[in-house]
């Protein structure tokens, strides 16, 4: 039996390249590996996809986004969801990792910050 995630995770891999070929420290093999381990989350949608990590802080916890690739649409409309999915898992904040552009992006959603880390409270 194919584990549900490993299926998601080879259906996004070729959208997740890029951003993993960007962040530079890691491998696809990484990727999966903390998938399956769940230490990873992975977020599908249509065309895009969103690999978030729940990380614990002396503030509370924060649900991450990690990595995303595919279509911007898709992937703003997968959001709205990791964001319920951290405040169920008691997260008083959500952030996001990326390049300068989504600053703009994330700006009307609620997110805001300086350089690559974007934050928004839950």
């Amino acid at each position: 039996m194919t584990h549900p995630f490993l299926a998601a995770f080879n259906r996004c891999e070729a959208m997740l390249k890029p951003s993993v070929a960007r962040f530079g420290e890691v491998t696809m093999t990484d990727v999966l590996t903390a998938i399956l381990a769940g230490q990873a989350q992975i977020w599908e949608g249509e065309g895009g996809v969103i690999v978030t990590q729940l990380v614990k802080t002396d503030q509370g916890g924060v649900i991450h986004g990690w990595l995303c690739g595919g279509k911007r649409q898709a992937i703003l409309d997968l959001i709205p969801g990791v964001e319920a999915f951290g405040r169920a898992w008691g997260c008083v904040a959500a952030t996001q990792e990326g390049r300068e552009g989504w600053k703009r992006v994330m700006a009307p959603l609620g997110y805001s910050g300086d350089g690559p880390l974007l934050r928004k409270a839950l």
